[in-house]
């Protein structure tokens, strides 16, 4: 062989186990349940939510088992990595999202089906749903700042909006 295409074979190699470097990395990135900062963690607990409302006629029982698996380790393990880099809109969003996803898991025995959980899980949505009420004031006021700022009447429109779909939601769910 000649040196040329020795030095040839050698940077093919390098270029080879770079390229597979970056493959490994970006795929253990997608892998992360939890995601590798707060706001992937939200992301892909919104996404989750999202995904559940949207299938939830069509899913098997194989589809919820590893939905409520990855729901069940966002509550339990991912929640508390992120936690305290949370602000109390998006601590409130999280357990409200958390229960709309039981909720289209379970339809109106969703209550039922949390106390029967896991006693880990279970004990996750009690107090994560306890601190909402407990800091109803707080809560309101971060709201407040972070989302009316200085347009406080077109806030107030949107967060009406908000309710409406809200009481749609909840209509359609009733009678189902």
């Amino acid at each position: 062989m000649t040196r040329v295409f020795k030095e040839h074979i050698h940077c093919m190699k390098k270029l080879t186990l770079v390229l597979l470097s970056i493959s490994l990395v970006l795929v253990s990135c997608s892998l992360s349940p939890c995601g590798f900062s707060k706001d992937q963690f939200v992301e892909k607990h919104n996404d989750l939510v999202k995904e559940a409302k949207k299938n939830k006629k069509s899913w098997t029982d194989s589809d919820w088992k590893s939905r409520d698996d990855h729901m069940k380790q966002m509550v339990e393990e991912c929640y508390e990595n992120y936690e305290n880099e949370m602000s109390s809109n998006e601590v409130a969003k999280f357990w409200a999202r958390t229960a709309t996803y039981y909720f289209n898991r379970h339809g109106k025995g969703f209550l039922g089906a949390i106390k029967n959980s896991e006693k880990d899980l279970s004990n996750a949505l009690e107090k994560g749903l306890k601190s909402l009420d407990e800091n109803k004031e707080g809560l309101l006021k971060d709201w407040l700042n972070e989302n009316l700022g200085n347009d406080i009447e077109k806030s107030l429109d949107e967060v009406g909006e908000d309710i409406k779909d809200l009481g749609k939601e909840i209509k359609e769910w009733l009678e189902e």
